[in-house]
């Protein structure tokens, strides 16, 4: 499933390079101006660190599944305590679910010569795409209280995307429509997952009359394994003040670059969460503070994200001093 530009990263880069010894003393700056204009307590008192086991998905669920992409249980060519795959003679495309990557993929490979004189039809629209998308994550028994919501709202945040292709003629320009397709995330104790594949997300496309063409989820069976007390935001502006956390560009925007507080004359955060990204073959799953801000250099201003750990002892633990 082609993968929508990412806002976020989970990166640390928590730490600036030490003096060297004998250089001379940097000239003093002025004291950073620190604001936090987000929420109060914008998470959890206590946030978690959690294992990361096998998901055997329930026999209803793979049940749903094989009924959804036309399988049958009779098209399972390999099954084991790791997963089982469906493959059907004279069909392209295949339906692997993974107990051990805690992954359903589902890839139809269905190659329709779609052309001016054979267009793509019945493309499901935006304001359909959630119902479908809606049902589908019903059928995977995922409740909607464990997707992120959007804004002020108790309403999944799905977020869209569509392929579409350009055709030239001598008298005209057709746009197709070619797919359009669902992405959804996950939250697991007020931690959202970001990334692709990486523990917490799927994604379904819809081609030609509703056709599902592919699908994919990564759900993680994600075990509560210890408890720290969640970082303040005193500590997190400290910690800005100190350089011990680090601007980064948003990607897609426009944005002059930014790697540190160097000429920046006040931040101002406006939007904190927690955020999760899981890393293939990693048995844990950390929280990180992600915060949105605004900085002023005193001839411009601009948003920037920060990224930094979200309790004390990961700052320690993760290279922070």
């Amino acid at each position: 499933m082609r993968a929508a530009l990412l806002l976020l990263a989970c990166a640390a880069g928590f730490l600036q390079d030490p003096p060297r010894a004998g250089a001379a003393p940097a000239s003093p700056q002025p004291r950073l101006d620190v604001r936090w204009e987000a929420l109060t307590n914008p998470w959890p008192a206590v946030v978690w660190v959690y294992r990361v086991l096998p998901n055997v998905f329930p026999t209803a669920v793979i049940s749903n599944v094989v009924a959804i992409t036309g399988y049958s249980m009779n098209d399972e060519t390999l099954y084991g305590t790791n997963g089982m795959v469906f493959i059907k003679k004279g069909r392209a495309g295949n339906l692997w679910i993974s107990f051990a990557e805690g992954g359903i993929h589902y890839d139809n490979e269905t190659a329709v010569p779609f052309g001016i004189t054979n267009l793509a039809t019945a493309v499901p629209e935006e304001n359909q795409l959630y119902q479908l998308t809606s049902n589908f994550i019903a059928q995977l028994g995922i409740g909607f209280d464990e997707l992120v919501k959007k804004t002020n709202s108790t309403e999944p945040y799905i977020h869209y995307l569509q392929d579409q292709v350009i055709f030239f003629s001598t008298n005209s320009t057709i746009t197709n429509i070619w797919s359009r397709e669902a992405h959804f995330h996950r939250v697991l104790d007020g931690m959202e997952f970001i990334g692709f594949d990486r523990g917490g997300d799927g994604a379904i496309e819809f081609g030609d009359h509703a056709t599902i063409l592919r699908f994919n989820l990564s759900w993680w069976n994600a075990m509560r394994d210890k408890a720290y007390p969640s970082v303040s935001p005193a500590t997190i502006m400290q910690w800005i003040r100190q350089g011990k956390v680090r601007p980064e560009n948003i990607p897609g925007l426009d944005t002059p670059r930014i790697r540190d507080w160097s000429g920046v004359k006040s931040v101002t955060v406006t939007r904190a969460k927690l955020v999760c990204v899981g890393e293939p073959g990693v048995p844990t799953l950390r929280p990180f503070a992600w915060l949105q801000a605004t900085v002023d250099t005193g001839t411009t201003n601009f948003l920037v994200g920060i990224n930094c750990p979200a309790f004390e002892e990961q700052a320690h633990t993760e290279g922070m001093k």
